[in-house]
C-alpha cells in the first residue's frame, strides 16, 4: 500500500503532467512557458488534480492490467487505502470542475495580460534582490 501512495503522490507525476500540460496549452492556446509559470506561481495556482489523476490511473493500470491480481478483500487495509484515495480523487475532481463551471476558472491555465507580465517581472526581481526567504516575510 505504501507503494500505491508513493506512486500516486510522487512529485514526478507533478513534473510529468506539468510538462504535458505546458506543451498542450502552447500548441492549442499559444500560451508560452513564461505565462504558464506565471499562472503556476500566481493567485490562480496550479491544479494538481491532473497529476493525481495520472498517478491513480497508472497505479490502477498496473494493478488491473499487468498484475491481473484480484482486488482486495472488503474491509482490508488495502481496500481501505484505495477507498480513501478514490474519495480524495473524487473530491479533487469535484472541486476542479465545480470551479470551472461555476466560477469560470480555467481547467489548465489562461492567457496572461501585460499587467501579469509586469507583476511577474517585479516579483522575480524582488526575489533575486531580497532572496527567496523574503517571500514569506510580512
Amino acid at each position: 500500500m505504501t507503494v500505491a501512495v508513493v506512486l500516486i503522490f510522487s512529485p514526478r507525476w507533478n513534473r510529468i503532467v506539468a510538462v504535458i500540460l505546458r506543451n498542450c496549452v502552447w500548441l492549442w492556446r499559444h500560451i508560452d512557458q513564461e505565462c504558464f509559470i506565471i499562472n503556476s506561481w500566481g493567485q490562480r495556482g496550479f491544479l494538481y488534480f491532473w497529476s493525481f489523476l495520472a498517478g491513480m490511473s497508472f497505479e490502477f493500470f498496473w494493478w488491473l492490467v499487468d498484475f491481473r491480481a484480484p482486488f482486495f478483500k472488503a474491509n482490508s487495509i488495502g481496500f481501505s487505502v484505495h477507498v480513501v484515495l478514490a474519495a480524495i480523487l473524487f473530491a479533487c475532481a469535484w472541486q476542479t470542475f465545480y470551479a470551472s463551471a461555476v466560477h469560470g476558472e480555467p481547467l489548465t491555465t489562461q492567457q496572461c495580460t501585460a499587467e501579469d507580465y509586469q507583476d511577474w517581472k517585479n516579483f522575480t526581481s524582488g526575489v533575486r534582490t531580497q532572496g527567496l526567504h523574503s517571500i514569506t516575510r510580512r
